[in-house]
């Protein structure tokens, strides 16, 4: 059954955090002043501010124990409902391997902001599907998906609502290319950027100072210009998903950083064996929509990744599972809408 399988899957988390989180990791991010229950009793920013809302959530649980369980059981349910009535899918090869990447599984178990990411972005996804298989859009999972999304990776929303502005643009069918959604989405990027040109070169210029530059796999700051947001894009992007250039893994020659770039071949392939375009026949819009979702996934992950391998590696954990259920799913939904289809046969 599915709750077994992701229980496992969970239980292996554990048992990396605690085991060999240590060996493979230099720490667990921000877990240890999280479990702390440091929280100031402002209601208006908890609700507003993520880390006081994980202090919220760590104060009322009433110790790190039962503060890992409850955070556990956040991940846990991310997976689980958006597959929830797609019980198969745990088994396939593809999917497994992703959910049981070293970095995937350690990463989101702790008490942090991507066990929170894997719930709320899991809440979302369940609700599409539950949309595309025509059954009934619980509107909490709606309002609750959105509003963690919103509280903790704000910049998660941009890929996901590009990507529905793709697939609902208007005259889109499964067999032409949705012209006006692309239109639309880079006029607003070109109008965004044109906008908040100075306010997005001084932000990405003065980025690094975010990072603590003692760590050990923190690389110099690639914005040094106006516009090196844009130009250093591409190489921003394969730095912050991949970790390391050839180059950077036979200059450290670490054991460790072969490791996470060898997991990060793995994830490369799965996710470029999901976007096989042969698996997406007659589903334009959707292996569109796809495209945009992935690449806008990427580009809103570069500039927390492209610094420092150990960001990369547990800020890119928080969509994987996201980015593998929706890409393995969306080919095989049905285009037809269903509940029609019956209507209309019942009444010949």
């Amino acid at each position: 059954m599915i709750i077994q399988k992701i229980l496992i899957n969970r239980l292996i988390g554990l048992i990396f955090l605690y085991g060999l989180g240590g060996i493979l990791f230099s720490s667990i991010g921000d877990s240890e002043s999280y479990v702390k229950g440091l929280w100031k009793g402002d209601v208006i920013e908890t609700l507003t501010f993520s880390t006081q809302f994980i202090h919220f959530l760590t104060y009322i649980s009433g110790g790190p124990w039962v503060c890992q369980a409850l955070f556990t059981f956040f991940s846990f349910f991310g997976l689980w409902y958006p597959l929830r009535n797609e019980q198969w899918v745990i088994s396939n090869p593809l999917v497994l391997s992703a959910l049981y990447i070293p970095s995937v599984l350690m990463w989101t178990t702790p008490v942090g902001k991507e066990a929170v990411t894997v719930l709320g972005l899991g809440l979302l996804l369940g609700c599409w599907f539950d949309y595309r298989r025509h059954r009934p859009v619980s509107a909490l999972a709606l309002i609750a998906g959105v509003y963690l999304v919103f509280l903790f990776k704000k910049q998660y929303l941009f890929p996901i609502i590009s990507g529905l502005i793709v697939y609902k643009s208007p005259f889109a069918r499964d067999k032409d290319v949705p012209i006006f959604g692309m239109f639309l989405i880079a006029f607003f990027l070109m109008l965004f950027c044109s906008v908040y040109w100075t306010e997005l070169n001084y932000l990405f210029i003065t980025f690094d100072k975010y990072f603590d530059p003692s760590a050990n796999s923190t690389r110099a700051s690639i914005w040094r210009n106006d516009g090196d947001f844009l130009l250093q894009m591409p190489l921003g992007i394969w730095l912050s998903f991949m970790g390391f250039t050839p180059f950077e893994l036979i200059e450290n020659n670490k054991l460790t950083n072969y490791f996470f770039f060898g997991e990060s071949i793995i994830l490369s392939l799965i996710l470029a064996t999901l976007m096989n375009p042969k698996r997406w026949i007659h589903k334009a819009k959707s292996y569109h929509s796809a495209i945009v979702i992935l690449l806008f996934f990427l580009i809103v992950h570069y500039p927390f990744g492209a610094l420092n391998a150990g960001s990369a590696a547990r800020y890119r954990s928080g969509f994987i599972p996201f980015l593998v259920f929706f890409l393995y799913l969306e080919p095989i939904l049905p285009t037809t809408n269903i509940k029609l289809l019956r209507h209309i046969r019942a009444n010949r």
